[in-house]
């Protein structure tokens, strides 16, 4: 991949969350925000984790195409300036929903300091939340 425009990396690392689209069976477009997990700029690879039973992880194992945004959120002057839309084919790897997802967790603590605390209440809340398989995004389009 060539190497990115600064903007575009800063908009992709300095975003508090992010918006991840995919389409439903019907092609409805159902976007979320997620925290990014892990973004590999060599290849451009853009990594988010997601509880496995989720309608996400089906969408995208069903139709790999998504898209993710990347636009300020308003909640400081640290916040990216640009808007950046990221259009790719997804894959999701569910082969260790345990832990798999742990190695990335560095990059979702960084954006939500908090989430180390908040893991064991949302496991409370949502039975199954910390059985999550990985989203790996391959770009194909830079917008």
């Amino acid at each position: 991949m060539n190497q990115l425009p600064d903007w575009m990396y800063h908009a992709i690392e300095e975003s508090f969350t992010c918006q991840f689209a995919s389409t439903t069976a019907r092609d409805i477009p159902v976007a979320l925000p997620v925290f990014l997990n892990h973004f590999d700029p060599d290849t451009g690879t853009l990594i988010i984790s997601s509880p496995a039973a989720t309608k996400r992880v089906e969408n995208v194992r069903q139709r790999p195409k998504v898209a993710i945004l990347f636009s300020p959120v308003g909640i400081g002057p640290g916040e990216p300036q640009h808007v950046l839309l990221v259009q790719g084919l997804a894959e999701v790897d569910d082969t260790n929903l345990e832990s798999g997802w742990k190695r990335y967790f560095a990059g979702w603590a960084r954006r939500q300091p908090s989430a180390r605390e908040s893991l064991a209440r949302m496991e409370q809340v949502i039975p199954g939340y910390t059985q999550r398989a990985l989203i790996r995004v391959r770009p194909v389009r830079f917008l």
